[in-house]
């Protein structure tokens, strides 16, 4: 899936040089704050679990609000008159499971929204090869992944990749202790909240060819890179690839994409809506709207990394920082009955028989602040 914030950096590519190519004084045009909320729809139909996201677009001074379209009524259709609903899930997600592509069929998506109609062109059912390998190699400030595949029939000469990621990680103070009914119990293993996991989707666009037209290998090409600066491979750490197989019409949309938001821009870039995709209004034709949608039985390959398998040295940067353990006191009860504190462990003083208790915040302690306890089927730990 694309992040907003893709779309959200190719409309400021445009419009902040006009904004701040003043000398003297500062100057801020109505359209940094105009309701450009254009309709943003990610996704790919395929075979088993079909996922869209709908979203509006922010204008320039609101640039990290996501504006879900959680309303709307969306389905896919095919030349075949077959028609097939997406249910409505949270978060602008709408989902489709089962679903099985004919390659002799073609595909579309169709969304009502907001008093809209939107329709996607028709497009044929394409099939990814498998992917060949998933490598990743260690470096100072992260793992970098690379993605290997080929095709030796020659039909596939374009790729898009996306990702699911998943990784076990722990809080960073472990607590033994329970604060219950004013009065602390022992935690059972069941209650521990010092380990949990979290997953995330794919927020980039990932592409690639072969390097001339005589190959059918795409080798070492870069994916995604995990850095220090999170918890994903604090322990363990998963990712599943999804390779897609496009036509050269998409690749070209998502590589000019993918250049206009890793460009500055200039006056001289193109506009927004000269990176349509295959996505029209057919309420207002002159209404922009963002997206690519193809139909594809995707190719998945999953791996592992374990943290005994990266240097000892590697030092994360986390939101766990600064976390510390504090002595109770007469006025620690007020925070554990609010939450805001849990206790952490006891110490007895073997000469005085005096019991210390310990605490910190619940930040610093239940892990499922961050993830679920909830344990992956396909987990092999």
């Amino acid at each position: 899936m694309r992040s907003l914030k893709i779309i959200n950096s190719i409309i400021a590519a445009f419009i902040l040089p006009f904004a701040f190519s003043g000398c003297e004084e500062p100057y801020n045009p109505p359209v940094i704050s105009a309701s450009n909320h254009y309709l943003v729809v990610e996704g790919t139909i395929c075979s088993g679990t079909t996922t869209f996201r709908l979203t509006r677009s922010n204008n320039l001074s609101k640039p990290n609000n996501i504006n879900f379209v959680s309303d709307a009524r969306v389905r896919i259709e095919s030349t075949s008159n077959e028609t097939y609903n997406l249910s409505n899930k949270d978060s602008g997600y709408y989902e489709l499971r089962g679903l099985v592509l004919n390659q002799s069929h073609q595909y579309r998506i169709k969304i009502e929204a907001d008093g809209k109609e939107y329709v996607s062109e028709y497009v044929e059912v394409k099939t990814a090869p498998a992917i060949g390998d998933i490598t990743w190699e260690s470096q100072p400030d992260g793992v970098q992944l690379f993605v290997n595949t080929s095709d030796p029939s020659g039909k596939t000469r374009f790729y898009r990749w996306e990702y699911e990621e998943t990784w076990q990680f722990h809080s960073s103070l472990m607590s033994t202790l329970i604060f219950k009914d004013s009065i602390k119990y022992f935690r059972t293993p069941e209650e521990d909240i010092y380990e949990c996991f979290a997953s995330a989707r794919s927020n980039g666009i990932y592409l690639g060819t072969p390097l001339s037209p005589q190959s059918t290998e795409i080798i070492h090409q870069p994916l995604t890179k995990v850095t220090l600066k999170s918890t994903r491979l604090q322990m363990f750490y998963s990712i599943l690839v999804k390779q897609n197989a496009i036509d050269e019409k998409e690749f070209e949309y998502w590589q000019n994409l993918k250049k206009m938001t890793e460009s500055v821009g200039t006056i001289f870039d193109p506009q927004p809506a000269q990176y349509r995709g295959n996505i029209k209004c057919i309420t207002n034709e002159n209404e922009l709207v963002l997206g690519y949608v193809s139909a594809s039985n995707i190719a998945e390959k999953r791996i592992f990394i374990d943290r005994a398998d990266l240097p000892s040295n590697y030092i994360f940067e986390t939101e766990y920082d600064g976390c510390n353990v504090f002595e109770e006191d007469s006025r620690t009860i007020i925070g554990y009955k609010s939450g805001t504190y849990v206790p952490i462990n006891s110490v007895t003083n073997m000469e005085t028989g005096k019991v210390t208790y310990y605490y910190g915040f619940v930040t610093c302690i239940d892990c499922r602040r961050n993830g679920t306890k909830t344990k992956p089927d396909y987990w092999p730990q």
